[in-house]
């Protein structure tokens, strides 16, 4: 019997890995830019469009976006949750959102920056900016 529990373990945890995968996989070639970011705001996940994006910053994998990109990291500090907030960068607009995630013991963040061309009436008095 403990055979048997200790196999169905072992299969559990084989699908959620490949379901990971798949989500990581996923995540990483949206062309919406992602961060995934540690409670400390360390870099923990960097997709193709946020490499592309911040290809002119020292922002890798474990690098703490406060230091990188501080104006980044301090719109987040500064709004809600799930808000969506102007963002400039490199002489173009997103529209920013981050998420908690995780445990009560470890939290993160999820960012997205979306590419936008018309700035929606209510956004367009806040925004924050990020030098060139």
């Amino acid at each position: 019997q403990l055979a048997e529990t200790i196999e169905k373990k072992q299969h559990q945890i084989t699908v959620h890995t490949h379901s990971l995968d798949i989500v990581r996989e996923a995540l990483r070639y949206t062309p919406v830019a992602v961060l995934g970011l540690d409670d400390q705001y360390m870099v923990a996940f960097i997709n193709e469009a946020a490499i592309e994006l911040f290809k002119e910053l020292p922002l890798n994998f474990g690098d703490e976006l406060l230091f990188c990109l501080p104006e980044l990291g301090e719109m987040i500090m500064h709004t809600s949750e799930s808000s969506s907030n102007l963002f400039l960068f490199n002489r173009q607009k997103f529209i920013v959102r981050w998420f908690n995630m995780g445990t009560s013991s470890t939290k993160g963040k999820i960012i997205t920056l979306s590419l936008v061309e018309n700035v929606p009436e209510e956004l367009s008095h806040t925004q924050f900016s990020a030098s060139d």
